[in-house]
């Protein structure tokens, strides 16, 4: 299985820190070198407006993509035409690597759900290489350990999907999003509507839920802003 280039509406100014921090597939390139990333990989620097596809499996180019700033939403596709959300692509995720082996024949899409800026490169020139591209092989090492973090984080949604209860599930999502945050008062990246989603959840059992939670002194919201108060 392929996928393609979209259309890009404009060229982002060079990135700067999301996907050059430590464990993520820029770590430790310069300018310079990205330079000849943009070169050797076709990498291509875009940006993409609310609602935009950022990436897909239709025929054409096998592409990687790397977040550098708002949140994308990786859904895959069912046979019955609808299709579930199984990761959301935040700055300096990974995505579309390895759809060919996790999509089979479905369709699996990243569609943007904030005005996003993302790096797509050339899946097949990092594989098999190039001849003058010296970056590559700091790049396939990178490359490695963030499909790994991708992984654990795959691991820790299914882990969440396990919980029998949705405030279960609610809380150990909450309590994620601090933890990535590094503080109690945090934003989810979500909509109301893309949460009950990733959590296969109905929107309305959701908002209820967080109202007695909030009612309990379990949490502080409002629209996306929270604050765990109770640790249970």
């Amino acid at each position: 299985m392929t996928v393609t280039l979209p259309h890009a509406r404009t060229e982002a100014p060079e990135p700067r820190a999301p996907g050059w921090r430590e464990g993520e597939l820029f770590a430790g390139i310069t300018e310079e070198d990205f330079a000849c990333v943009r070169h050797c990989l076709r990498a291509s620097v875009v940006e993409f407006e609310r609602h935009d596809l950022v990436l897909s499996h239709v025929p054409g180019r096998q592409m990687i993509g790397v977040m550098l700033s708002g949140v994308g939403l990786d859904r895959q596709g069912r046979e019955d035409g609808t299709g579930v959300l199984v990761d959301v692509v935040e700055p300096g995720d990974l995505f579309g690597d390895g759809w060919g082996e996790l999509s089979g024949a479905q369709a699996r899409e990243v569609s943007a759900a904030s005005a996003c800026t993302a790096v797509l490169l050339d899946a097949t020139r990092l594989v098999e290489g190039h001849s003058a591209c010296a970056v590559r092989p700091r790049l396939v090492d990178n490359f490695l350990v963030t499909v790994l973090r991708k992984q654990l984080r795959l691991r820790d949604h299914f882990d969440l999907m396990t919980r029998r209860s949705l405030r279960d599930r609610l809380l150990a999502y909450l309590r994620s999003q601090a933890e990535r945050a590094g503080r109690s008062a945090f934003a989810i990246p979500l909509s109301r509507a893309e949460l009950a989603e990733y959590l296969h959840a109905d929107r309305t059992a959701v908002s209820r839920e967080l109202t007695r939670m909030q009612r309990e002194g379990l949490l502080e919201y409002q629209r996306n802003r929270f604050r765990l108060i109770v640790d249970r």
